[in-house]
């Protein structure tokens, strides 16, 4: 009996972090959503990183258009299940060249190592997105403590000329 009550409440939900079933509906709403940006002729699915949090989905990435850009919120919202769209898109019409995006994926993995650093913040829960040093950081967190401390720790990265804080606070399980 003990044993079986403690198997199951380490599948219950709390305020900040989700039950097993959340986190299995979370990732299938995050598999339908990839596909659905990916097939949609009005999106650049392949360049959107999709983050699902109780329902709530964040678009982070970057778009060619403002067009682009806004589809990607329809398409979105047109999927079952999607109880909130956060668009992070940043809109990107050059493209950038061989030297350009490897220092921007240089600059992402230092700001990575950084966060990592960081007691404050929970690194796996940042995503993180470097364009001609402007840092973008998306996710889900669980205090805005955590949210501030990522950005400062960011900023402190040479290389970092912009912070752009997209991440946004774990909905609460009734919320």
């Amino acid at each position: 009996w003990i044993l079986a009550t403690v198997l199951m409440s380490s599948c219950a939900a709390t305020d900040t972090h989700r039950s097993t079933g959340e986190y299995v509906d979370d990732t299938t709403l995050l598999t339908r959503t990839k596909a659905a940006l990916i097939n949609d002729a009005d999106t650049d699915g392949m360049a959107i990183d999709v983050e699902v949090y109780r329902g709530t989905v964040q678009l982070n990435g970057t778009a060619d258009s403002h067009e682009k850009r806004a589809a990607a919120t329809r398409v979105v919202e047109g999927i079952a299940g999607v109880r909130a769209v956060e668009n992070n898109l940043r809109v990107a019409p050059e493209a950038r060249r061989a030297g350009e995006y490897i220092d921007d994926k240089t600059l992402e993995a230092r700001v990575a190592a950084a966060l990592a650093r960081s007691d404050d913040v929970s690194v796996m829960a940042v995503e993180i997105e470097a364009y001609r040093g402007e840092v973008s950081l998306g996710g889900f967190v669980g205090s805005v403590e955590e949210k501030q401390r990522a950005s400062e720790v960011a900023g402190t990265v040479e290389g970092v000329r912009k912070v752009v804080n997209g991440i946004a606070i774990r909905p609460p399980a009734n919320g």
